[in-house]
């Protein structure tokens, strides 16, 4: 059996640099076998608040 796991950091975690939690996880994970995937929504909030503040 295949175990696939996606880490999620929230926004706002950690404003003035990024937050190291989930990539120690996923490395971690990783090197037991395990399929992960990481998302960190603070970049994706940050890419569309100066897109929509610039554009």
């Amino acid at each position: 059996m295949s175990v696939n796991s996606l880490l999620i950091t929230p926004p706002f975690t950690q404003l003035n640099t990024a937050y190291p939690a989930t990539a120690y996880i996923k490395g971690f994970l990783d090197s037991k076998g395990v399929n992960t995937h990481q998302m960190d929504c603070q970049n994706l909030l940050s890419t569309k608040g100066y897109l929509y503040i610039f554009y």
